[in-house]
């Protein structure tokens, strides 16, 4: 996710390399090393285990480029104008699929190499067009010419027996990747969509940097071992009272976030609405976030690639949006269609 603080503790395996598209350790060599380092014999200074200096290094290596990144994403939502901010998320949703695509060629199923990217990449531009026109509608049909373009690259160009298989992949990434995320330059031409876009921002963040804390402190029942071990379910209702936060803070610096009045606990755009939609944020994170992480276990590999030094690939930055960016957009529309003219 988005948040500095919390993304050195999202991979599962924290003794691993961080960049570009490895294979996944169990970590054998690794936990094997920091029990002789955690047990010092008679005599010997106690010293940090050798998990606990990679964690150290791993913190300040990913604060180091995690902060200005950050901080740079802050600036473009609150000042950029929203054909800056949808231009910026065309150009992630591309480069996302590219790692998708690369992440099946290492894996077991065997994505017929790197022929069909180039001409799916330019498909998947054809979707950024909707964000940077603020035009669902020309997203939808960017869509459809991205599926037949895809058709066209994988079933009719590939050797027989993989056609078919390599089409399925390309088209789930199609529309995982960068039709979903293209949903974001979507809210940013909204009425509210620059307050919208930070609000999201800061439930995933909260969400993402509680659900470490609560799972580190209080973690004891896996939430989806076979997904991510390292995930409690205690860990996921603290990031869900992230969210909640979120939308209590959002109600109260943003009196009219969609139009309405934060005095009526359940009116439109009030308290228990907002407090909702951030629950709403924070759940959709997740779910985004394990399933990236099931994409990486099925392929056997840690980072999706590699986009900033300890921080993986922009897959693994951008995981939480891929749902929740859709979900804030679908129920900001119809929030203000309830909500009508004054």
């Amino acid at each position: 996710m988005v948040s500095p603080l919390s993304t050195p503790f999202k991979e599962d395996n924290p003794d691993s390399p961080g960049s570009g598209i490895s294979p996944r350790n169990d970590g054998s060599e690794s936990t094997a090393a920091g029990a002789k380092a955690d047990h010092p014999k008679n005599g010997e200074d106690s010293r940090p285990s050798r998990r606990h200096r990679v964690m150290a290094h791993n913190l300040t290596h990913r604060l180091v480029t995690g902060v200005p990144a950050f901080a740079a994403l802050l600036a473009l939502v609150a000042y950029a104008p929203p054909v800056w901010i949808a231009g910026v998320v065309a150009v992630a949703g591309v480069w996302g699929l590219v790692e998708y695509l690369h992440m099946f060629t290492h894996g077991p199923m065997g994505f017929a190499g790197a022929r069909p990217v180039v001409p799916l990449a330019f498909v998947a531009a054809l979707t950024g067009l909707g964000g940077l026109t603020g035009s669902p509608l020309l997203l939808q049909l960017a869509l459809l010419v991205a599926v037949l373009g895809n058709v066209s690259c994988c079933l009719f160009r590939e050797e027989a027996g993989r056609g078919l298989p390599n089409t399925g992949i390309a088209l789930a990434g199609l529309v995982l990747v960068p039709y979903m995320l293209n949903h974001l330059g979507l809210i940013a031409w909204l009425p509210q969509g620059r307050p919208l876009l930070l609000f999201l921002i800061l439930a995933l963040a909260l969400g993402d940097t509680l659900a470490y804390t609560v799972g580190t402190k209080w973690g004891r029942r896996p939430l989806m071992p076979t997904v991510s071990p390292n995930k409690t379910v205690e860990g996921a209702l603290g990031g869900l009272a992230g969210g909640a936060i979120a939308g209590a803070v959002a109600a109260w610096f943003w009196p009219e976030p969609l139009s309405g009045d934060p005095r009526g606990f359940w009116d439109l755009g009030g308290w228990g609405a907002m407090v909702l939609l951030g629950v709403a944020m924070a759940w959709a994170g997740m779910a985004g976030d394990l399933l990236e992480s099931k994409l990486k276990r099925i392929n056997g590999v840690k980072d999706s690639g590699l986009f900033l030094p300890g921080h993986g690939g922009i897959l693994d930055r951008l995981d939480a949006y891929l749902l929740a960016g859709p979900v804030l957009y679908y129920l900001a529309r119809a929030w203000m269609w309830l909500d009508g003219p004054a």
